[in-house]
């Protein structure tokens, strides 16, 4: 990796020093370092542009590039002390969403903190509802004689269990998690999965 772009991993951030001058001349290098950059474990990728003096519109196809990747990865693309003569660029380049300018490393903490408890609260979520989905997919297998196959999970909105005829409702609570799991079926399927189950056709439901 060029030497022109420093960098260095610390306090959870994968941080990159820039150079004064960033153009034509140096994108090749810029987009080698990037490769390299993609392979970090680090969750915010953090661009330090205080001795920015000149950033030219030749680089900002490198960084839309590597700001998509890492959103890719579910990664985060920031930058700091963004120069008052250098933001300009960025917004008439269309780019400054992409270089996320923060005020200060504070900042940038607070955005890597709020980054691990989404990623951790999404973690707790798929190991709370892939058991209810294993559960669901082995009872109609052995118990209804049928192949279900499990779709996406996906969150359940305002008044969406209205178009269930019959669902069963159970909340789950915890220290790290509370919500609720709604298991529902239209009438007619549910008539023909109780009468295979149980042998019999229900009354009165």
């Amino acid at each position: 990796m060029s030497e022109l772009f420093q960098s260095e991993e610390k306090d959870g951030m994968h941080i990159v020093l820039l150079p004064s001058v960033i153009d034509a001349k140096n994108t090749p290098q810029l987009e080698s370092a990037m490769q390299f950059w993609k392979k970090s474990r680090s969750l915010m990728h953090l661009m330090d542009l205080k001795q920015v003096v000149t950033i030219m519109p030749s680089a900002f196809r490198p960084f839309v590039q590597f700001q998509n990747d890492l959103k890719a990865q579910d990664k985060v693309l920031a930058s700091i002390n963004v120069p008052e003569r250098i933001l300009p660029k960025l917004k008439d380049g269309g780019v400054e969403g992409i270089f996320n300018p923060l005020q200060n490393m504070e900042q940038a903490r607070r955005l890597l903190k709020e980054k691990l408890k989404a990623q951790n609260k999404s973690k707790i979520n798929v190991q709370l509802i892939n058991p209810f989905l294993e559960a669901t997919v082995h009872f109609m297998k052995e118990q209804a004689g049928l192949v279900v196959e499990a779709q996406k999970p996906n969150l359940k909105h305002p008044g969406e269990c209205s178009k269930f005829q019959i669902a069963g409702h159970m909340l789950v609570k915890s220290s790290k998690f509370e919500g609720s799991v709604v298991l529902g079926f239209q009438r007619n399927v549910f008539e023909k999965l109780y009468a295979e189950i149980m042998k019999e056709s229900q009354v009165g439901i």
